[in-house]
């Protein structure tokens, strides 16, 4: 049991975000089947659900929790969902699927990636993440697309329960293609991105199965009798990148389902409820499918990263093989030695902490957050719920994100509750909205980036707290992005702010430093964030930015220099080194102290120059003749030197940080400061720029150039909403 400086057991907190005692996050089922008071569903869906409900059932609540609740029509539309209408009337499989004709895709599935921009990838990864899922796309889960399982077979709530109702025959198998492109092709379409981005999200978390690499890769595994079904998968999964790259969304590479399946449940691929994968040939097997994943995308601009495994059983042999599968990812190729390595901490935060912390490439802690899966959670209320993720949640995720060097996300998170949560509320919309709020501040301040679970599925407007297209105008005001601004700053403004930030101008003595060192005024390939230490933060336009910037300054005056929080500059020409470089600063967004500054300060300006070097000077030997005391101030005076020019140049990359993102990329914000911090301070000791006595010098000052220009941003920000 870990205890952070808080005072805190993140083992109870925890479980105060839903996590099951045996690492399992429960199937959402019919209000009628979960025993809610509401009135019962009826049709396909509630069929559907009540298969989940019986497996659900069988399964004890002290190993695997409770079922959230859907909000189901009380009739469906049947499967004028998903008609066909090339489909001829016959069936096929034993439970009476319609015979399918070849389906064709409203846009070409033939796309090509631009060239990869090294600056841009920078900008995009390191900035901080506010994004969706994209669930049930190429895995499908019944809870989300029960139309797509109206024939299914089996258990009737994973992938391959679909497959099986289609069966093995020629026709089946056309059959299944077809159903399954459809839904590829119109279940996200670009103008989902183009919405996406006009409301602020910046990232997306694509969960792909093994199979969705087409028919190789399902050769001796279950799915292989119906290979022929993923003959165009792949493609449509590279068109959906292709789509956020055109509206500068970054799309996070997320292994769903893994050879033997890593978890108990139908996302993995299978209803059977067992879990296979830690086995020598499923780990290898998955292992080399991660490779091969890493050699197709890790140089792709918009690819933010690869996820190992999403939500797997905690299992002793995982940690071993995150770390093996990781290191042999670092050697496919040398795009991959600065590619994200994302991984799920298996419902256990502390243990992924700790290993996020022993590591020093980019590695990123996924945590998922849920409040609907334990009597703990049911017997709350929700403004208990509210109250705890702005005071005890926040407290200790932000202790937990400085275990993990910074490197953390909500890669899932929800705005739903049990029914009975809301027991004593008399406005429940207004109590809901109270409770969603809280988690995106939450999330946002305390850890690099937040993704909903999940942008679109059936039934959204009536389950508002899992369909974020229902969630965003129902419970966040319209507002979803990294500064906290409410829907009363328009797109039109921010648009405005971004097209012209580049106007503030950085002082000539310290765009002079950047010039000393070879950089030009704007060479920046990342910016930087200024997360706030409050838990109060206000989601009004000016005041929500502005609290996250007064309690960095707060924060900043009460640390020794040692502790300063520190931001990295990585440049457009750098070659900035990977897994060789480490370091353990505290990421600025947490009040909680950082111990380990100075302690590994040394790592973030690692070299075998142990001197200061001062760039922009011509000689620093001492007079001719000079005795010890001449030496001795010569020393003193080139000490000065040194710790002025580091300040310079921090005040300067920060700035200009700052600025590069905010201008480039719509608003953006770095979320992964340490470890841009520990990259750039590696790449300026390796060039001789900076020695190790001015580090927390330099990180002083990034501080308080990125500061000066958020402010300009708030500014102008606010000065336009109010005119």
């Amino acid at each position: 049991m870990q205890i952070f400086s808080s005072g805190i057991d993140f083992t109870r907190v925890a479980s105060s975000l839903s996590l099951a005692t045996a690492n399992y996050k429960p199937v959402p089922v019919a209000e009628s089947s979960a025993g809610s008071e509401s009135s019962s569903s009826s049709g396909r869906v509630a069929a559907v659900s009540s298969d989940s409900a019986s497996t659900q059932s069988s399964r004890p609540e002290s190993t695997w929790g409770l079922p959230s609740v859907l909000h189901l029509p009380q009739s469906s539309n049947g499967s004028s969902f998903r008609s066909n209408s090339s489909s001829s009337g016959q069936t096929v499989g034993s439970n009476g699927c319609t015979l399918l004709s070849t389906y064709s895709p409203n846009t070409t599935l033939d796309v090509e990636f631009p060239s990869f921009n090294k600056s841009r990838a920078n900008m995009m990864r390191y900035r901080e993440q506010m994004g969706v899922n994209v669930g049930s796309w190429f895995v499908l889960e019944s809870w989300m697309a029960p139309s797509m399982f109206e024939c299914a077979a089996g258990g009737k709530a994973a992938e391959y329960d679909v497959l099986n109702g289609y069966g093995t025959s020629e026709e089946g198998l056309q059959s299944a293609q077809s159903a399954l492109e459809r839904h590829w092709d119109t279940w996200i379409t670009e103008d989902d991105f183009k919405t996406m981005k006009s409301v602020g999200v910046n990232t997306v978390r694509l969960p792909i199965g093994y199979w969705s690499a087409g028919p190789d890769f399902v050769k001796n595994t279950a799915f292989e009798p119906y290979a022929s079904v993923y003959q165009n998968s792949f493609k449509y999964v590279k068109r959906a990148i292709y789509w956020a790259n055109k509206y500068n969304i970054g799309i996070l590479i997320d292994l769903h389902a893994a050879y033997g399946a890593q978890n108990s449940q139908a996302h993995s691929g299978f209803s059977t409820g067992k879990v296979n994968f830690y086995t020598n040939t499923n780990e290898k097997r998955t292992t080399e499918f991660l490779l091969w994943l890493t050699k197709q995308f890790a140089n792709v601009t918009n690819v933010v990263g690869i996820e190992l495994l999403n939500e797997p059983q905690n299992n002793d042999r995982l940690w071993t093989w995150y770390n093996s599968t990781m290191n042999e990812m670092r050697q496919v190729n040398k795009y991959a030695k600065q590619l994200p390595l994302y991984f799920h901490d298996a419902f256990s935060p502390s243990t992924g902490a700790k290993f996020a912390a022993q590591r020093d490439d980019f590695v990123v802690q996924d945590t998922h957050s849920y409040y609907v899966y334990t009597a703990e959670d049911r017997a709350m209320t929700v403004s208990e719920h509210t109250s705890e993720i702005k005071g005890q949640i926040l407290t200790s995720m932000q202790g937990m994100a400085e275990t993990a060097r910074g490197n953390m996300v909500v890669g899932e998170w929800s705005c739903a509750l049990n029914p009975n949560s809301f027991r004593n509320s008399t406005q429940k919309r207004k109590s809901n909205a109270e409770f969603c709020q809280a988690q995106v501040d939450t999330y946002r301040n305390a850890t690099a980036g937040a993704l909903f679970w999940s942008w679109t599925m059936e039934n959204c407007k009536d389950n508002a707290g899992w369909c974020f297209k229902a969630a965003l105008p129902g419970y966040m005001n319209g507002s979803y992005n990294v500064w906290g601004f409410s829907s009363d700053v328009s797109n039109a403004t921010i648009d405005n702010v971004s097209s012209t930030i580049t106007k503030t101008s950085l002082p000539t003595t310290y765009r002079d430093a950047r010039t000393s060192v070879g950089l030009t005024s704007t060479s920046n390939a990342c910016t930087a964030n200024a997360g706030p230490t409050s838990s109060s933060l206000s989601s009004s336009s000016a005041t929500g930015g502005g609290a996250r910037i007064a309690a960095v300054e707060q924060s900043s005056s009460s640390r020794t220099s040692s502790q300063k929080a520190s931001y990295p500059t990585i440049h457009a020409h750098q070659q900035h080194s990977s897994s060789g470089s480490s370091s353990k600063h505290g990421k600025l967004t947490h009040s909680t102290s950082h111990k380990s500054h100075s302690k590994n300060s040394k790592h973030s300006s690692s070299s075998s120059h142990d001197h200061d070097h001062d760039h922009s000077r011509r000689s620093t030997s001492t007079p001719l003749g000079g005795g010890p005391a001449a030496r001795a101030a010569h020393l003193v005076n080139k000490r000065a030197v040194s710790e002025r020019n580091a300040g310079h140049l921090g005040y300067a990359d920060g700035f200009v940080t700052a600025q590069t993102l905010a201008a480039q990329l719509t608003l953006s914000r770095v979320g992964f400061t340490q470890q841009y911090l520990t990259d750039t301070l590696s790449y300026y000791t390796k060039q001789k720029v900076l020695g190790k006595s001015v580090a927390s010098t330099y990180r002083k000052n990034f501080n308080k150039g990125l500061l000066k220009l958020e402010r300009s941003i708030l500014s102008d920000v606010e000065k336009i909403t109010n005119d």
